[in-house]
């Protein structure tokens, strides 16, 4: 069974060169989005695959290029002509860790990705599945601390924010084969429609970056070594239905840049 991801958009930062921008972080559509359904479709998530420079002709500086779990690849704002049109979904997969944090409603040891720090209580910290599950006090605002250097920004608080549906390669995912598979016939031919579809299920570093990937055919199963950082490839695509894989919260604010 897939695994229910909740997000809040009003607490979620727009993807910046100066807000811990890295190849692997995960990102949905942001607060100027023009493109359409390139992502297809608003709550899709995709992976930072590419960060632009300055002196290039297909990725300059202020953009990036990203993978969506759907399939389609291009380039996206992150500053460039002044615009972001991308919002920060998850940075643990690139390895963000607030080493010496522990979340005060899972008891994780060292948060992996954004960490959550409630204003109006002493020394309260979340990690983001539990903050965007809901827990504590809903009414309380917080600081969200994008890595562990960063300044913390006052967000807005949960209370009475709008829902919709994330889309994605999660926990309990149907996948299939990806643009940059190269793992022969592990997946028996890879094709969904003949029985070939595959689940997912991810293995962590104790520093929060995914391991590997198991993943399930019927009554098979195999482990794909996982890229490592800064990898482009992509071995697995989000498999086409119109099932949703996350459900998420999401909310949007102009102070969010």
């Amino acid at each position: 069974m897939q695994t229910a991801v909740y997000l809040s958009v009003v607490t979620m930062a727009a993807v910046t060169a100066a807000a811990g921008l890295s190849v692997g972080v995960r990102v949905v559509r942001g607060p100027d989005w023009k493109w359409s359904t390139q992502d297809d479709g608003e709550g899709h998530v995709g992976t930072v695959i590419e960060i632009g420079r300055p002196g290039s002709k297909t990725s300059p500086d202020k953009t990036v290029v990203v993978q969506w779990d759907s399939g389609n690849k291009t380039n996206y704002r992150v500053g460039y002509q002044g615009s972001y049109d991308l919002r920060l979904f998850d940075n643990a997969p690139a390895g963000v860790k607030h080493v010496d944090v522990v979340c005060d409603a899972c008891n994780q040891q060292g948060i992996a990705g954004v960490k959550w720090s409630c204003v109006k209580c002493k020394d309260y910290d979340l990690c983001t599945p539990c903050y965007m599950a809901g827990k504590h006090d809903n009414n309380h605002p917080f600081l969200r601390f994008i890595t562990a250097n960063s300044k913390g920004v006052k967000v807005g608080k949960r209370q009475g924010s709008s829902t919709i549906e994330a889309k994605g390669i999660f926990p309990g995912a149907k996948v299939e084969r990806g643009p940059a598979w190269e793992w022969g016939n592990q997946d028996e031919a890879g094709n969904p429609r003949a029985g070939g579809y595959l689940f997912v299920r991810f293995r962590h570093h104790g520093d929060g970056s995914p391991k590997n990937s198991t993943v399930k055919r019927r009554h098979s199963t195999a482990t794909l070594p996982h890229p490592p950082r800064g990898d482009k490839k992509q071995n697995l695509r989000r498999y086409p239905s119109t099932q949703s894989l996350g459900r998420a919260q999401l909310k949007h604010e102009c102070s969010s840049k």
